[in-house]
């Protein structure tokens, strides 16, 4: 599933929240790979993308698009927080 929101965060803000949320004993996902804009974390189970960029001339707002497998629950409670 994918899922896409608008956060008043920058970008690497949220791949960090995403990590810290993700790799907590609920979700229990390790972190594959990360950079300042993108994260990937695997389970056996399943799977949780997150990919940003600026959404706006300003830099204001960052846009965030987030691929998943098994994990639509923790991802809607994730983008209420953001």
């Amino acid at each position: 599933m994918r899922y896409s929101a608008e956060s008043k965060l920058a970008p690497d803000e949220v791949t960090d929240l995403a990590a810290k949320y993700f790799t907590s004993e609920s979700a229990g996902l390790k972190v594959s790979s990360k950079d300042s804009s993108s994260l990937c974390m695997e389970a056996i189970e399943g799977f949780v993308t997150v990919s940003t960029c600026k959404s706006d001339v300003r830099g204001r707002k960052t846009h965030l698009e987030i691929e998943t497998r098994e994990y639509d629950h923790q991802v809607t409670e994730f983008l209420k927080s953001v």
